[in-house]
């Protein structure tokens, strides 16, 4: 609180620092997801290019849900244990050891919309591994989940900020 209430470093530095380097760890998981795409033959120019801002919605969206993590966590501390259990269920609901066309088509319509990951997931595996005919309209979804998620949990923290800092 003494750190946040009496230094110039803006608030948000504090949770984009964190996003920062869970961001530089999956630049490097994704290029070794990159070697792996050139050393199969699956690699093209086109789709590293269409992953950079790809890979920029997907900051946005992990900052935006920070954002509203970090002051859940301020007025309850219990947060912390919720979203370790809700960020599991969605890992193990995200389609990584399957395609949502194995699934019925209402579990899949669930999957798809309800789980924000699912869309970045399927993106990203169009863009390295082209199995599957790259989806513009998933792709502009993923731009606008990053983005509106991003700006929603940022102006969240902007009106509770103070709240939040009184709180701790």
């Amino acid at each position: 609180r003494e750190i946040l209430l009496n230094s110039t470093i803006f608030r948000e530095d504090f949770i984009l620092a964190d996003v920062c380097m869970d961001a530089y760890k999956f630049i490097i998981e994704l290029i070794l997801c990159w070697g792996l795409s050139f050393f199969y033959g699956l690699f093209t120019w086109k789709s590293l290019l269409f992953s950079l801002p790809l890979l920029v919605a997907y900051t946005g969206i992990v900052s935006g849900i920070g954002f509203i993590v970090a002051l859940l966590h301020c007025f309850a501390t219990d947060i912390e244990h919720i979203w370790r259990i809700v960020s599991r269920l969605f890992l193990f609901i995200t389609p990584v050891f399957y395609e949502l066309h194995n699934l019925s088509p209402a579990f899949s319509r669930i999957i798809y919309w309800d789980n924000p990951l699912t869309p970045f997931l399927i993106a990203f595996r169009q863009l390295m591994v082209g199995v599957e005919p790259f989806s513009l309209i998933n792709y502009f979804y993923c731009i606008f989940l990053g983005g509106g998620f991003f700006i929603l949990g940022y102006f969240i923290f902007i009106i509770f900020e103070n709240k939040a800092i009184e709180r701790i």
